[in-house]
């Protein structure tokens, strides 16, 4: 039972579109529509492959977590704007399966939405966060929500902090 977990939810090391040569397949034998998910949140990837016939409709699951509002920012044109899912596993997972609440790393709100809300800043200031790793963006993403201007400053050129850093060879 542990590996069939491991297969239903692809964690960060799996390839994007994991399951689309399945669903190709699949597609050339049934008359019913298919849809594919795990990986399938990279929006290009996703396009191609209805456009090619792999699938007829993408799944999200952990993709909606991370970014409940990313159907409305791909239909806006702001696909750069959308907050990735790591494919960590381990807000969404992990924490059920150890008994805690689910969550979702980079959405500190996630499972959270009727217990905490944003309150607009009655005098919007202006705020620097320094650190733009995962705890840095969402701070910053929090104060913005609130209507603060914010600068995130960091050491290096791209927002991360440790996830994109290489260990000292």
């Amino acid at each position: 039972p542990e590996k069939a977990s491991y297969w239903k939810y692809p964690p960060v090391y799996f390839d994007k579109g994991v399951y689309l040569n399945f669903s190709e397949a699949l597609k050339k034998v049934v008359t019913v529509p298919v849809l594919a998910a795990g990986k399938m949140a990279d929006p290009e990837l996703a396009v191609e492959a209805l456009a090619q016939g792999k699938l007829d409709m993408v799944g999200l699951g952990r993709p909606l977590l991370a970014d409940p509002e990313l159907p409305d920012k791909l239909e806006n044109g702001l696909s750069e704007d959308i907050r990735p899912c790591l494919g960590c596993n381990d807000g969404c997972l992990a924490q059920l399966i150890a008994g805690q609440e689910a969550s979702c790393t980079v959405n500190p709100n996630c499972n959270r939405e009727l217990r905490s809300r944003t309150v607009a800043a009655e005098t919007p200031k202006k705020v620097v966060v320094v650190g733009a790793g995962p705890a840095g963006m969402a701070a910053a993403l929090a104060v913005a929500d609130a209507g603060f201007s914010v600068l995130v400053v960091d050491e290096q050129a791209r927002a991360g902090g440790q996830i994109f850093r290489r260990p000292p060879a």
